[in-house]
């Protein structure tokens, strides 16, 4: 088996669908893409960027060695667990934001008064 037909096998099971599953999406025959999957079959730049698409990841995941894939997958966890804390540091700014727009209401309602 060929890196990039194992590199389309792990996709797929991750994405827990069978040959069939992607033949369908794909437009393919079982087999045909079974042969991609076991390197039988050399894969054409289209048919590459059609599972590209199908997985949602881009054209030259397929072409990165194994270090590079795993750089690459820490880096995206360091960068989703930012974005985690970014996203707690809007809802409480957000939260400020609200309460000091109620307090402001309050004082201008009290300032009305007089």
């Amino acid at each position: 088996m060929g890196l990039i037909g194992k590199k389309i096998r792990k996709l797929r099971f991750e994405a827990k669908k069978t040959q069939k599953d992607i033949a369908e999406e794909l437009g393919i025959s079982i087999p045909a893409y079974s042969k991609m999957e076991t390197g039988i079959t050399d894969i054409n730049s289209s048919r590459m960027i059609q599972l590209a698409a199908l997985f949602n990841i881009h054209p030259s995941w397929f072409f990165l060695s194994e270090s590079e894939e795993d750089m690459r997958s820490s880096n995206l966890k360091k960068l989703e667990e930012e974005l985690l804390c970014l996203q707690k540091t809007i809802g409480e700014l957000q939260e400020k934001l609200i309460r000091s727009m109620e307090e402001n209401n309050d004082l201008m309602k009290t300032f009305l008064k007089y």
